[in-house]
């Protein structure tokens, strides 16, 4: 398949880099190594899982999967706004 006019598009520099070699799975360890318990901490794994609140608001907003979010980002830039700058000065896009 020809990709030319998708070079042509890319930064030279882009086309000199090398793929992502995947790591071996915790699977392919133990097999290789005669292992049985191997904790991966690689890759941002975490060997404890998610914390309870992040499991429960991820669980919420399973609830509102269906629909579109909102595209002013309300809710977002007044929590920012209590952080930091007042809510208007946050310009946020998907």
């Amino acid at each position: 398949m020809k990709t030319e006019w998708l070079e042509s598009l890319l930064n030279p520099g882009i086309l000199k880099t090398e793929g992502c070699v995947p790591e071996k799975s915790i699977e392919e360890i133990k097999t290789e190594l005669g292992l049985t318990n191997v904790i991966k901490l690689s890759s941002n794994e975490n060997p404890i899982g998610p914390p309870p609140k992040a499991i429960e608001a991820a669980h919420d907003c399973l609830k509102e999967l269906h629909l579109y979010p909102d595209p002013t980002y309300h809710d977002l830039r007044k929590a920012l706004g209590k952080l930091t700058c007042p809510p208007s000065m946050y310009h946020l896009h998907n």
